[in-house]
């Protein structure tokens, strides 16, 4: 095939993974379906038409109102669309059309996911959470036994580690409820992608990050109170080990 075809066909259809993430972070908050059910409006829930439903093409040719009731559409669709197209694109030249560019496609998604769930409403649901898990297993066991193993050991000591942290904020510093159970599952999530030592500098550089953000507003006196979410810097951490982990660990291994 045609390699300008082929990157075409990619971004295309990452466009429209984009756009389903979208509707993942309006709707799973919000508890409603995400499959088996129709489009409709964020506003005033009409039925959507096939050609309001176009990733990017539809949010230019609409001019960034809804068609139906004329509300301004929230930009985050547009960039959630072209995102998943560079996604996929950016996936495909590093690893071709396997079972680690799934991975990777599904794992970013997740990430994208949790992060702006948790910005917006303070909360990493369990349907993100979970589904994470179960779409890391099935896909590290296609790959290979050995990844499977490496995703299921990287749930647990991510998870595990996240919980023995919180725990210890909770009983011996006294802070109630100092490590959310949604952050803990989405160490998990993260572990169970990444899997255990990946995973574990994922957690490590979140937690630096986590550290250095809550400094700062210490200092700067920009906070009204002192909890912060963890989820962004968990997605932000997770991205840096995919890019800088393998490094991290030959410097550690050295």
């Amino acid at each position: 095939m045609n390699e300008f075809i082929l990157n075409t066909i990619l971004f295309v259809s990452g466009t429209v993974y984009g756009s389903f993430l979208g509707l993942c972070v309006y709707r799973i908050p919000r508890k409603l379906p995400v499959v088996f059910d129709f489009s409709y409006c964020d506003f005033c829930e009409q039925p959507l038409k096939w050609n309001h439903k176009l990733p990017l093409v539809s949010y230019l040719l609409l001019g960034r109102y809804s068609a139906c009731c004329g509300n301004m559409l929230p930009i985050q669709y547009f960039l959630l669309e072209l995102a998943g197209g560079f996604i996929f694109l950016l996936y495909f030249h590093l690893y071709g059309l396997t079972s680690f560019f799934a991975l990777m496609v599904i794992f970013t998604g997740t990430l994208i996911t949790g992060f702006l769930i948790d910005i917006k409403y303070w909360i990493i649901p369990d349907t993100v959470t979970f589904s994470g898990m179960l779409a890391a297993l099935v896909t590290s066991f296609l790959i290979s036994n050995h990844r499977f193993f490496d995703s299921i050991i990287g749930l647990v000591f991510c998870g595990g580690f996240l919980f023995a942290a919180g725990w210890f904020g909770t009983k011996m510093l006294g802070k109630s409820q100092s490590m959310g159970g949604g952050d803990i599952k989405f160490a998990a999530m993260i572990g169970a992608f990444l899997g255990w030592q990946l995973g574990g500098i994922a957690v490590f550089l979140a937690a630096m990050l986590g550290t250095t953000w809550g400094t700062g507003r210490l200092i700067l006196k920009t906070n009204e109170g002192h909890e912060i979410q963890f989820g962004p810097f968990l997605a932000a951490g997770a991205l840096l080990a995919l890019i800088i982990g393998k490094n991290i660990l030959h410097l550690i291994l050295i």
